[in-house]
């Protein structure tokens, strides 16, 4: 028998209320945050008025995607890029390599769950990466590192 640890609803709901807070820098630009836990099912969620229902799926996806493939989806970008591949070789078709999915890890590396993030259009498509860095580093501050 062996345990997994996963995040829990106090960690996922503080991981989420800190990058809303981030968004909300934005208003023009609702999102939606999701954070997922070690199997990729939802653990906390919030929309932000206005945003669209496409974003809920994003977030959840590539918060799903970053964690069972234990790598955030902007370097799996990255790397299938420089492979000559793309998420169209996954077999599951809700895997992104969108940016904006971050594992969320213990200090000694673990990874526990998953943030993504989804709303922000061009020119600020950067922000969905941004805003989940903001959630990523208030899960490492909850933990204590």
């Amino acid at each position: 028998m062996y345990t997994i640890l996963t995040i829990g609803l106090e960690e996922a709901r503080r991981v989420v209320e800190a990058a809303i807070e981030k968004a909300s820098e934005m208003p023009e630009m609702p999102m939606t945050v999701a954070v997922v836990d070690r199997a990729g099912d939802t653990v906390y969620l919030v929309r932000q008025d206005g945003a669209s229902s496409l974003t809920v799926r994003m977030a959840i996806n590539k918060a799903r995607t970053a964690v069972m493939l234990t790598m955030d989806t902007k370097n799996l970008r990255t790397e299938l890029a420089g492979e000559g591949l793309s998420v169209d070789e996954f077999i599951d078709p809700l895997m992104t390599s969108i940016p904006g999915g971050i594992c969320l890890r213990t200090a000694d590396g673990t990874v526990v769950g998953a943030i993504g993030t989804s709303g922000r259009r061009p020119p600020a498509k950067d922000r969905d990466q941004e805003v989940a860095l903001v959630g990523a580093r208030a899960f490492q501050q909850f933990q204590g590192q």
